[in-house]
């Protein structure tokens, strides 16, 4: 045999023997990811175009807030909504929620709750709660969200490009000693859509 031969010999030994150390897959071990999506046309247009309101409470006694005692005055639930129309429309239809945070005001100690502006004049040891369709307190985030976590109520847009998510507002008895004083909050949210 010549020198090549021995070359090209010894490159398929060491590459055969390299083949048979190499993993093997195995069904167990293996498998298929499949990613889907949907790009919108365009997103929901906001209760006609005014995004940003104002949901203004009744007027409680804070004899009445202590006679409720720490937790829900439901007595105070006051209904908003954020009514979408111009939605995309799709043989299969999308679903809308909100999402709502607040880096200042959400208050961890209570589900749903958002922290009363401090300083002379305001109430003290009160909180405002926001509660969903279903009458349940949901999560307020600290941040702007990413991805899906904390979306709320989700219904399907209709065949006309409209959805309606229903809310309520109450307020939240933190303190047994709540003291008479303005009550002022704010939240942000924006809608998702899945």
């Amino acid at each position: 045999m010549n020198l090549k031969s021995n070359l090209l010999a010894s490159a398929l030994a060491v590459a055969c023997g390299a083949l048979a150390l190499a993993p093997t897959a195995n069904a167990t071990d293996s498998g298929t990811i499949t990613i889907n999506g949907q790009v919108l046309t365009n997103t929901c247009n906001v209760n006609s175009g005014t995004s940003s309101f104002t949901v203004t409470l009744p007027n409680v006694q804070t004899s009445a807030l202590a006679t409720n005692g720490v937790g829900a005055y439901g007595a105070s639930a006051t209904a908003f909504a954020l009514n979408l129309t111009d939605c995309p429309v799709y043989a299969s239809p999308i679903k809308v929620g909100a999402q709502f945070y607040s880096a200042t005001n959400a208050d961890a100690s209570v589900i749903g709750g958002l922290k009363n502006t401090v300083g002379t004049g305001y109430a003290t040891g009160v909180d405002v709660q926001l509660l969903d369709g279903s009458d349940a307190a949901f999560t307020i985030g600290t941040a702007a969200p990413t991805g899906n976590a904390n979306v709320t109520d989700q219904v399907a847009v209709s065949s006309t490009g409209t959805a309606t998510l229903n809310y309520k507002a109450q307020y939240y008895v933190a303190s047994t000693t709540p003291t008479a004083g303005t009550m002022s909050t704010s939240v942000q949210y924006v809608i998702n859509y899945q």
